[in-house]
């Protein structure tokens, strides 16, 4: 398929495997991990999994940066009492001997509020190849789905249409990776673009003669991928 907007080039058809991308920063605490092993076809992503179990140990008057996880978190307070705030605003505090656990993609931070150290043994189940957590660039808050939503002004378009696609619910100031498929042959570009402060993106173009076909495509935004959209372009009679 062949895609122009602005100053881009032509897509180049590339790439046979998805790259999982994203800046990860380390916490200000003391973490150790104990101990890392391989599932090699976890139920949860119905595929090979990543087990890390972590220590960590949260000063008083701390707070970790925002951030979710690519997987789940299983979490055991062992001393002093931790306190979890998600992006909406939703508070909830874990002493000594209580346990919860975190769902993929699910922004929130951790804080010690209190006058002595908390330590926490963290379980991370992932995906294999993603890391255990992810903080979001500028600390930014988030409040609401990250999975990215994709769409397209149109199903069907004629050659040298225009075509405007839009990006909703990135993660913000971000790389916006474009993979596609055309005629069943995937391709991908990566760095195609960048959301801004609100994790949005918009880009426009017209297709060339070319892009003649049925195709699908999806952005990745962090590792996470949106949803799919499918279209044609086909030659229109006056």
């Amino acid at each position: 398929m062949k895609l122009y907007a602005g100053k881009k080039s032509k897509l180049a058809v590339a790439i046979s495997a998805l790259l999982v991308t994203g800046v990860i920063f380390t916490y200000a605490a003391t973490t150790v991990i104990v101990a890392v092993g391989t599932i090699p076809n976890s139920e949860l992503f119905d595929g090979p999994a990543t087990v890390t179990v972590r220590q960590l140990v949260i000063a008083p008057g701390e707070t970790l940066a925002w951030h979710y996880h690519p997987g789940r978190a299983y979490n055991v307070i062992k001393r002093g009492t931790l306190t979890v705030e998600d992006g909406c605003g939703l508070t909830e505090q874990f002493v000594a001997g209580q346990a919860f656990e975190e769902t993929e993609f699910h922004v929130h931070r951790a804080k010690n509020l209190g006058s002595e150290d908390v330590e926490v043994y963290n379980t991370f189940i992932v995906p294999e190849g993603q890391p255990t957590t992810i903080n979001m660039p500028n600390n930014e808050r988030r409040c609401g789905p990250l999975v990215p939503t994709l769409t397209l002004d149109s199903p069907n378009f004629c050659p040298a249409a225009s075509w405007t696609l839009k990006v909703a619910h990135g993660i913000p100031s971000s790389p916006v990776h474009l993979i596609g498929a055309d005629g069943g042959r995937p391709w991908r570009v990566p760095d195609w673009g960048r959301t801004d402060a609100s994790g949005n993106l918009t880009i426009g173009g017209t297709f060339a003669e070319g892009a003649l076909g049925s195709h699908t495509l999806r952005v990745e935004i962090g590792g996470l991928l949106s949803n799919p959209v499918d279209f044609t372009v086909s030659r229109c009679t006056p």
